[in-house]
């Protein structure tokens, strides 16, 4: 009985200790690629040097942020020395009023010598792997083709200005349309605007006497049109 129970249990120790081994070799396929820290590339995996943070930092065509193995020295002169290592990405959300619900995009930072630099993950995978652009344009957006932003790969995003986002908006249904977007709405609004910002004028004379040329306007006006 005791060879029984000992047995047994080895073979527990044995199972409980290969699940564990095998979930921490699957842990990482279970994970977005922003998600993944782990230095080991993925599948067909290319990294570019981030403009402005060439020997710094690298971005692949995952979206996944790189901050490269450097030395510095701190305050009182003692060298410092940091290895590579995969950037955690945090998501800078936004709510939908129109949904009422929350969306984001990735961001990552990399901190050299105490200043910190952001990074726009989808932005800078478009220009790395994809088109190249002027980063300091804020008129240019990326956005992403399957309304996915935890999607950055090349393949999902798209170059456009402020109208093309909000077509691609309304086109996934996650605004509504302006009720003055055609051209019969806006000419109703045209009409209540011109109701508000009229006013009936008055015009006296020096001894405080109401004109009545500024009274007789409006129905000279009625008669005219």
């Amino acid at each position: 009985m005791p060879d029984l129970f000992k047995q047994a249990l080895t073979n527990l120790v044995i199972k409980s200790y290969t699940w564990i081994l095998n979930r921490i070799k699957n842990s990482d396929t279970d994970l977005l690629p922003y998600q993944n820290k782990s230095l080991e590339d993925l599948e067909d995996e290319v990294w570019k040097d981030i403009p402005g943070l060439e020997g710094y930092g690298m971005i692949s065509n995952y979206g996944r942020v790189k901050k490269l193995a450097y030395e510095s020295y701190d305050k009182n002169g003692k060298l410092l020395k940091y290895e590579d290592r995969i950037q955690a990405q945090k998501i800078a959300s936004y709510f939908n009023r129109f949904k009422q619900d929350t969306l984001g995009h990735l961001n990552a930072r990399i901190q050299i010598d105490g200043v910190c630099h952001s990074i726009s993950v989808g932005r800078l995978v478009y220009y790395c792997f994809v088109e190249q652009f002027d980063l300091a344009d804020h008129s240019i957006f990326i956005s992403y083709k399957d309304y996915d932003r935890m999607n950055t790969g090349p393949d999902n995003l798209f170059k456009t200005d402020i109208s093309g986002i909000q077509q691609h908006i309304m086109k996934a249904g996650r605004k509504d349309l302006h009720f003055g977007h055609s051209a019969e709405n806006q000419a109703v609004f045209s009409e209540r605007g011109r109701k508000l910002t009229r006013k009936k004028v008055s015009q006296y004379d020096m001894r405080g006497t109401l004109s009545p040329l500024m009274e007789a306007l409006p129905l000279l006006r009625n008669k005219q049109g």
